[in-house]
């Protein structure tokens, strides 16, 4: 099971490095290495050779998700998913023969809310032009409505996309906040994945939150995006029964390789 976090190494490149340790410290076998090709500073082929080698150091799978695309179709400088794998592509001298360590997260929630029912061919054609470049990896694909499937696009063609792929070898992410406010909206979207025989990913926390606010450990509020079109998102707090909780558990633990010094904000990663 992937158990991680993510890392936003395409705005705070000096700080992965750190991060990956006391990440992998925390028990995390997996960490989301948010990398850029061109809508923020390049992340060049060596740069994210340098990035697997750390992750594999540290021993984590690094899942490289490519942040252009986010919002594509509403954003202002998004990318298309073509121009995602064009990047993959340019790069590639870092992936090949890390096939075992490195999967690929073509891009970051590629459409917003508008274009939506061309998901299907544009995901296709970026899997099949990764594919036909030699790169064999794990291929995780983002549902469109800024990674949420509103519309169920990805749930109802996930099928003929993994179909179109060759190597069968597709997750496909969807990120579950804003309308997933119930652990049965969660369960149904998952389980018709399931019962397809396709790999669904959640990709965010909130899951997990959710669980926690059921427990009374969190409370919750809604904060507006300050992207136009992009809905909002919760925000949590924890509750004097959390806090209380999280202090004892802090406190027994003993095994962490490093202590979390800081907090920082997290440069637009979803």
């Amino acid at each position: 099971m992937i158990r991680g976090t993510n890392e936003p190494h395409a705005w705070y490149a000096d700080k992965t490095a750190s991060d990956l340790g006391w990440q992998k410290g925390w028990r995390a076998n997996t960490v989301r290495v948010v990398i850029s090709g061109g809508r923020w500073t390049t992340n060049s082929a060596s740069d994210v050779a340098n990035v697997i080698a750390t992750c594999k150091s540290n021993k984590l799978i690094c899942l490289l998700e490519n942040h252009d695309t986010t919002g594509y179709g509403e954003a202002s400088g998004a990318y298309s998913l073509s121009s995602a794998a064009d990047y993959w592509i340019s790069i590639k001298s870092a992936l090949q023969g890390q096939e075992r360590y490195v999967m690929v997260n073509i891009g970051n929630e590629p459409y917003g809310n508008s274009t939506i029912a061309n998901w299907t061919n544009d995901t296709k054609n970026a899997v099949t032009k990764l594919r036909n470049a030699g790169l064999d990896h794990v291929l995780v694909v983002d549902a469109p409505n800024w990674g949420q499937d509103n519309g169920g696009v990805m749930k109802n063609n996930a099928a003929s996309v993994q179909a179109a792929d060759p190597r069968h070898n597709l997750l496909f992410s969807v990120h579950m906040y804003s309308q997933y406010s119930s652990a049965s909206t969660i369960t149904s979207y998952i389980d018709t994945f399931k019962n397809n025989n396709l790999p669904p990913t959640a990709g965010t926390l909130y899951p997990i939150l959710m669980r926690l606010t059921d427990q009374r450990l969190l409370e919750t509020g809604w904060e507006p995006s300050d992207e136009p079109g992009r809905p909002p998102r919760h925000i949590y707090r924890l509750t004097t029964e959390g806090t209380t909780l999280a202090r004892q558990r802090l406190a027994a633990r003993t095994t962490s390789s490093a202590p979390i010094t800081q907090t920082r904000p997290a440069g637009g990663l979803a």
